[in-house]
């Protein structure tokens, strides 16, 4: 519990032992601190995300080209400008995403709790071993014939672009297809621009011997260079979806909006929820959704009324024109 103090018809005295003071004397301005305040804790969490598993991904290769005795995958100026370039953009663009409409509804964190804790750390260390995975079939590719500058060049242009694309994946717990591209375009511009630089330093005659790009390399090699960056995304991307689509059930919030535009949540109580279905740890599957789909039909009327818009003569009764 905190103290609350008015900042504009408030005395000196309690503003002074207040723990808030609110600036325009707007209890509602609470809420969207709220919901500010979650938005910047997730999108710093979403950032560490990507530069940890980016970073772990570039780890593990180097980890299993020393174990085995291959060549090093990447050179000192190729480390240099994935950490500066191709990492500082999508990070930047992930501090831009927009507060989801789901911050409210999650419970309070603990303020003692971690913010690396052990699902985040979990993640992290699965994301990057999907990307390093990559990057070492990519080195393969490059060194069949034993050119190590070839597999470097490879391994360098694949772990780039898969960190680019994990930027999308980053950006929140839904899949991107729930999320939408046009929610968050910083992230857009950044992909876009950290692939013009990559595509500079493999194709640029001024920058190649820079960045000691292999003569060999040429589009063949590009081609699967985007097949391989792709695939972690893909997987990643199919893992949300599929856990989206199972936290359909337990999603029971319908956000309608009223004459004048103003949102209004209609939530239902969980606890009610489960005992009006009948879940319990021991049900099937399969006895779930039926009683799912039997509570859905015992409530169907209710249902209707909430989506026909009849709610707005209850909501103007109860609370007038507000």
């Amino acid at each position: 519990d905190i103290g609350v103090a008015m900042g504009i018809t408030g005395t000196e005295v309690s503003k002074d032992a207040a723990s808030m003071i609110l600036a325009d004397d707007n209890f509602a301005t609470i809420v969207k601190a709220v919901v500010n305040g979650r938005g910047v804790y997730t999108n710093i969490k979403n950032a560490i995300t990507f530069l940890l598993s980016g970073n772990m991904a570039g780890i593990f290769s180097v980890l299993v080209t020393s174990i085995l005795g291959l060549p090093n995958p990447f050179l000192p100026v190729h480390l240099l400008f994935i950490n500066l370039l191709t990492d500082s953009l999508p990070a930047i663009a992930l501090g831009m995403e927009p507060a989801g409409k789901d911050l409210l509804r999650q419970k309070p964190r603990d303020p003692k709790a971690p913010i690396l804790s052990r699902g985040l750390l979990g993640r992290i260390g699965w994301q990057g071993l999907l990307i390093a995975v990559a990057t070492m079939t990519a080195f393969y590719l490059g060194y069949r014939n034993g050119d190590a500058a070839l597999a470097s060049t490879m391994a360098f242009a694949t772990l780039t672009l898969a960190r680019l694309f994990h930027g999308f994946n980053c950006r929140g717990a839904e899949s991107i297809f729930k999320l939408k591209f046009s929610t968050n375009r910083a992230s857009i511009a950044a992909f876009f621009a950290g692939v013009v630089l990559l595509l500079l330093g493999l194709f640029n005659p001024g920058l190649k011997g820079l960045f000691m790009v292999a003569p060999a390399f040429g589009f063949a090699n590009l081609g699967e260079i985007v097949l391989l960056a792709l695939a972690p995304t893909v997987v990643i991307q199919i893992v949300k979806i599929i856990c989206d689509a199972l936290g359909k059930p337990y999603s029971l919030i319908t956000y309608v909006t009223d004459r004048k535009g103003h949102d209004m949540r209609y939530a239902i109580d969980p606890t009610k929820i489960h005992n009006e279905l009948g879940w319990l740890p021991e049900t099937k599957f399969a006895d779930g959704i039926q009683k799912t789909i039997q509570w859905y039909l015992d409530n169907k009327q209710w249902w209707q009324t909430i989506i026909s818009g009849e709610y707005q003569n209850y909501y103007e009764k109860m609370y007038g024109n507000r």
